[in-house]
């Protein structure tokens, strides 16, 4: 699956289960490009 059917899937699970009139979602991309051998999880 691509990055793309994720999101879209998260997001279809999200509007039929977790909506609210008022509320508002926020995502963000934290990741960051691994910099040799000290980067987490590397």
């Amino acid at each position: 699956m691509t990055p793309t059917g994720v999101r879209d899937d998260l997001r279809g699970y999200v509007l039929d289960h977790i909506t609210h009139p008022a509320g508002v979602m926020v995502t963000d991309e934290t990741g960051f490009l691994k910099k040799g051998t000290k980067s987490a999880g590397v």
